[in-house]
C-alpha cells in the first residue's frame, strides 16, 4: 500500500503541471543527500594538464586514499604495485566497481595508498572503492548521483563488537545445562 502511494507521488511529480501541487508532494517527500561529509576538490597540476582528485575513506581500521586522474590509460596501483596483488576475484570486483558503474574503466588512472591495511580479504578493496568513488564524484559531478544510488559514496560504519564479560565472545553464550 505504501509502495503504491510512493509510486503514485513519483508519477504525479513527473506530470506537466506538477509544479501546481509542489507543496502537497513535498509534504510526503524527504530529501536524500549523500553521506559525503565534505566536498572533495579537484585540481589541475600544470605538469600533466589533466584533472586530479583525492578521495579518503576508512573501513574498520584500514584507511585508504585514492588519487584519480583523468586522461589516463586505466592504470591502477595500490601502494606502488599493480592491483594483481589482490588475489581474490571478488576483491578485484569490489575495487573496480566504481569504474564499472560510471563507465570509466580504462579511462582514468588510480593511485591508492593504504594505511594499516591489516584485515580480511575485502577490507582493503572496500576502503579503496569508497575513496575512488569520492574522487570520481568530485571529478565528474554528473556521475555522482549514479555512484550515490549504487551505494558507493557511503562510509561503512560497522565496527567489531566487543566481547562481553563471562562469555566466550561477543555473541557466544555458555551452553545451558539442567543440572
Amino acid at each position: 500500500m505504501f509502495a503504491g502511494f510512493i509510486m503514485a507521488l513519483e508519477y504525479m511529480s513527473q506530470l506537466p503541471n506538477s509544479s501546481l501541487e509542489k507543496e502537497f508532494i513535498n509534504d510526503y517527500r524527504t530529501l536524500r543527500s549523500g553521506d559525503v561529509g565534505h566536498e572533495t576538490l579537484r585540481s589541475c597540476p600544470p605538469e600533466t594538464g589533466f584533472l586530479e582528485a583525492h578521495g579518503h575513506s576508512h573501513v574498520k581500521t584500514t584507511i585508504a586514499t585514492a588519487l584519480v586522474s583523468t586522461g589516463g590509460t586505466g592504470k591502477i596501483t595500490i601502494d606502488g604495485h599493480h592491483y594483481d596483488i589482490l588475489r581474490d576475484i571478488q576483491a578485484r570486483e569490489i575495487l573496480l566497481s566504481p569504474l564499472i558503474v560510471t563507465g570509466l574503466l580504462g579511462k582514468v588512472d588510480i593511485e591508492a595508498k593504504v594505511i594499516n591495511g591489516a584485515g580480511g580479504k575485502s577490507t582493503t578493496p572496500r576502503a579503496i572503492r569508497t575513496a575512488t568513488a569520492l574522487a570520481l564524484a568530485a571529478l565528474y559531478p554528473d556521475l555522482a548521483e549514479r555512484l550515490r544510488l549504487a551505494g558507493m559514496l557511503n562510509y561503512d560504519k560497522r565496527r567489531k563488537e566487543r566481547k562481553k564479560p563471562s562469555q566466550k565472545g561477543a555473541r557466544a553464550r555458555w551452553i545451558w545445562r539442567k543440572r
